[in-house]
């Protein structure tokens, strides 16, 4: 195989426990039951708020 295919596999095999570590670490920090923490009425305010020029 190539250099580039040999990498990402290195790669893939480097980083793949740190993703699953993070997702977890993720789940302990947020334990509310999938509330948003910003509603729809807020994004519509920053949305329609004047830019700075």
């Amino acid at each position: 195989m190539g250099f580039t295919v040999n990498t990402i596999r290195i790669l893939i095999v480097i980083m793949y426990p740190l993703v699953i570590l993070v997702k977890y670490v993720g789940k302990l920090i947020n334990r509310k039951d999938g509330e948003a923490t910003v509603s729809r009425e807020e994004v519509a305010a920053m949305a329609s708020a004047p830019q700075p020029t």
